[in-house]
């Protein structure tokens, strides 16, 4: 039987260390400047320097980043099912062979180890019904 659990929120997650956060900063300040540094490369000028675009094109242009970054969440996504999924199959397969092998004795063992190995799946959130509009 399968059960659900409440979502978390960032309200119960601990808070991280000010060390942490200044850790993060200095890698976004780096990649920011990684990206500056690309885009001399590629293009002679970086993007503040920029005054060969329009309005509705530097929006067009966001807008397509944001497109690109919506695929690239999706993809994470499904990778990410992909591997839960594979480890709860594993998890059965190892209950599975348990039982033929003779380790559970009795229905209630057997079903105990099966349930067990699902409780691996608890997180997964795959359907294929449309997703819900969560507006």
């Amino acid at each position: 039987m399968r059960t659900t659990h409440p979502p978390t929120s960032d309200i119960d997650e601990p808070l991280p260390r000010p060390a942490v956060h200044a850790q993060i900063e200095q890698r976004i300040i780096q990649r920011i400047r990684e990206r500056r540094d690309v885009g001399l490369a590629k293009y002679g000028t970086t993007v503040m320097e920029r005054t060969d675009l329009t309005r509705e094109q530097w929006l067009t242009h966001a807008q397509e980043e944001a497109l690109d970054l919506a695929i690239y969440l999706e993809k994470l996504k499904l990778v990410s099912q992909t591997a839960a999924l594979d480890k709860c199959v594993a998890a059965l397969k190892l209950a599975l062979a348990g039982v033929y092998d003779g380790h559970y004795s009795g229905k209630k063992a057997i079903v105990e180890s099966i349930e067990d190995a699902l409780n691996t799946a608890q997180p997964i959130c795959v359907t294929t019904s449309e997703p819900k509009n969560h507006r």
